[in-house]
């Protein structure tokens, strides 16, 4: 409720009342599986932009240069590492992450330029208005099974069909949901692992998109 008052009462992202007529004047990048986030440009008072983006935590972490708080403006190796470690612990407990990051722009900023040395996540180039970030904040989103998910997994391999998990997630998320659902079971691990992570799995049992897209699209 209270993000959507701030969104409500922003220029150029409202949608209500007064406000709604400089809808305009804001400028939305959506969703893309290539660049794995979205970013809103918002215009300022004072003239130019912030652009607001979220979007995969180790995608958008990697553009980003400044942090919000913390010892230094600048987002150096050991913040960097602190927080791929906070997102590494959520992502081992099932859970999806996100990184939150802005930057200002200037007026007449070039929202359609490509960063010169920057690449999405599918290797084009990237925007170079998401590039230079100010890291914000990171977050864990929980999306617990269905309570009918396992008892239809069990039946599926009753009935000698194989069941597959095909996500954008990352693999540690992958596996504990995978291992909550029932799809992967203890003897798919390394013998003597305890936990039920991306590592600790037998070989040929867990494939990356990268190399699903190279098996997939000749």
């Amino acid at each position: 409720e209270d993000c959507q008052d701030l969104r409500d009462s922003t220029r150029g992202r409202s949608l209500k009342g007064a406000l709604a007529e400089f809808l305009v004047e804001g400028k939305q990048i959506e969703f893309s599986s290539a660049r794995k986030m979205m970013s809103w440009a918002i215009p300022k008072v004072e003239g130019g932009y912030r652009i607001y983006c979220k979007g995969a935590s180790e995608v958008v972490l990697a553009r980003c240069t400044h942090q919000l708080t913390g010892s230094t403006p600048e987002l150096d190796d050991e913040a960097r590492q602190r927080i791929l470690g906070v997102g590494e612990a959520y992502n081992r407990r099932g859970m999806r992450t996100l990184v939150l990051a802005y930057r200002d722009l200037p007026e007449g900023a070039d929202f359609d330029a490509k960063s010169a040395n920057i690449l999405n996540a599918d290797g084009t180039e990237a925007l170079e208005v998401e590039t230079n970030l100010t890291f914000a904040g990171l977050v864990g989103i929980e999306d617990p099974l269905r309570p009918e998910v396992q008892g239809a997994i069990k039946q599926c391999y009753e009935a000698g069909i194989d069941v597959r998990l095909v996500t954008g997630d990352s693999p540690n998320t992958a596996v504990s949901i995978a291992y909550q659902a029932g799809i992967l079971k203890d003897f798919h691990f390394l013998d003597g692992s305890d936990e039920k992570i991306a590592a600790n799995l037998k070989s040929n049992v867990l494939m990356e998109g990268k190399v699903f897209r190279r098996k997939v699209y000749k």
